[in-house]
């Protein structure tokens, strides 16, 4: 690829970003999110989107971007215990600064985890497997064909999504979608089903499978997979 070619498409790629992020901080601010308890879920989800629409290989920079991004606007605004020294702009204080921001975003996931646990919409082992009628060997060998998915709980163990056993959706279809995730983790596949996507007409793919859009997901699921 040219230098034109590749600069274009860097353009293209900071455009649709920037574009997504504002997307999210204007529902973020239209739904009230930010003074309701689901305002931690919501903004956890703009960063999550705004990090999910750039290549993988660029995630760790856009990360640390963001990192000193916040570092500097907490300087500005006097808050300067968020730097590791009085000099923000040097490399030892903004990868602190990076360091407190990723370890903030992972207290909030454990947070996001625990509500979602609480809420019963992740279950532990033993519920999931009463539900859906199988054996521990079953639900096992459903994950290693990676038509399940567990997420590590708080205290370590593993949980999984209550959809699967919900009879509101065909659990047929929920597991060709995690299929088509491929091996991501499991907090990314819990992430794709969740969380609206603009190819999905803003619905979360949960919303887009009760309608009956199976392909559309499917081909959301692959794109989501190989970004």
């Amino acid at each position: 690829m040219s230098s034109s070619h590749q600069a274009a498409a860097s353009r293209t790629d900071s455009a649709a970003a920037a574009t997504l992020l504002a997307e999210a901080v204007s529902d973020f601010i239209k739904t009230g999110a930010g003074s309701s308890a689901g305002g931690a879920d919501s903004f956890l989800r703009a960063y999550s989107t705004l990090v999910r629409s750039v290549p993988k290989t660029r995630r760790r920079a856009l990360y640390r971007v963001m990192g000193e991004a916040l570092a500097a606007a907490a300087e500005k605004e006097g808050l300067g215990d968020m730097a590791a020294s009085p000099d923000a702009g040097n490399t030892e204080g903004a990868a602190a600064a990076n360091r407190d921001f990723m370890a903030g975003l992972a207290r909030q996931e454990q947070l996001l985890r625990q509500q979602d646990i609480a809420a019963g919409r992740l279950l532990g082992s033993a519920e999931i497997r009463e539900r859906l009628g199988i054996s521990r060997q079953a639900l096992s060998a459903a994950v290693r064909a990676q038509r399940l998915f567990a997420l590590t709980g708080p205290s370590g163990d593993y949980f999984y999504p209550a959809f699967f056993a919900d009879a509101r959706h065909d659990r047929a279809v929920l597991e060709k979608v995690s299929r088509a995730l491929g091996s991501l983790p499991g907090g990314a596949k819990w992430e794709f089903f969740t969380t609206p996507r603009l190819s999905l007409g803003r619905k979360t793919p949960l919303q887009a499978l009760s309608k009956g859009q199976v392909d559309a997901v499917l081909a959301a699921a692959a794109a989501f997979a190989d970004a």
